[in-house]
């Protein structure tokens, strides 16, 4: 189904209440391509534009700040799917065992210098 019919399909299960309060989310899907195949879909996607658009117009309303922020495609996605695009893969299954190292007989300065670790400053 085209993707503008599939909207329409959706925006017609909403009250002109609704719709209202939601036009400039409106706005975003149509920029962005946004399809959801569901109203509810629709709405838990709606709060986190919504939430992102709380952050947007609270940073902008700042006038220390030196640039302003914006939406972009992403601005209905969870933290989950950043971190799935970013890649990031938590393994929770890590049995590492925490090593403690004896403090006791330590100096309490080190020249690394003259241990050779580091190399003297050129002016």
């Amino acid at each position: 189904m085209n993707k503008y019919l599939t909207l329409l399909a959706l925006l017609g299960s909403f009250s002109a209440i609704e719709l209202s309060e939601s036009t400039k989310y409106i706005s975003y899907i149509s920029e962005f391509g946004k399809q959801y195949g569901t109203k509810e879909e629709f709405n838990f996607r709606k709060a986190l534009f919504d939430e992102k658009e709380r952050k947007i117009a609270e940073w902008n309303a700042n006038p220390n700040k030196t640039h302003n922020l914006g939406h972009n495609k992403f601005s209905d996605w969870t933290e989950d799917e950043f971190k799935k695009m970013r890649g990031t893969k938590i393994n929770n299954n890590l049995n590492v065992e925490q090593v403690v190292l004896d403090t006791r007989d330590l100096p309490d300065s080190v020249d690394w210098r003259s241990k050779g670790a580091v190399t003297p400053v050129q002016n």
